[in-house]
């Protein structure tokens, strides 16, 4: 179960859908700070978590597509990088939150897929 929404993300440079509900919160927040008077657009690259037979997978990405991806694994956690165009546009960690946080300062920042990780 998730919200959905066509919005404008200033990292993206474009409107995206998203379909999670902590992306469907902060739009709410925004959407409060700018009626109250607030100068606030939506930046963050749109993700999503789930714990699944006890290890927690979390998501971000622009959510259209990828043409590369490169897997990272230690053994017991695991990343997923995902390029399209020669540009970092997911990431998937599973027992990786550094990762995870990493790659999503990267998408927003529109780092090269060779650099990402």
């Amino acid at each position: 179960m998730g919200d959905i929404a066509y919005a404008s993300n200033t990292a993206a440079g474009r409107r995206i859908r998203v379909e999670h509900w902590g992306d469907a919160e902060t739009h709410g927040q925004i959407a409060g700070a700018v009626l109250a008077g607030a100068d606030r657009t939506w930046d963050t690259a749109p993700g999503f978590w789930s714990t699944i037979g006890g290890r927690t997978l979390k998501y971000a990405a622009w959510g259209d597509g990828y043409d590369d991806y490169r897997v990272v694994s230690d053994g017991d956690a695991w990343t997923v990088w995902y390029g399209k165009e020669s540009t970092l546009c997911g990431v998937l960690a599973v027992g990786d939150d550094d990762a995870y946080e990493r790659g999503q300062r990267q998408l927003e920042q529109q780092t090269p897929f060779a650099d990402a990780g």
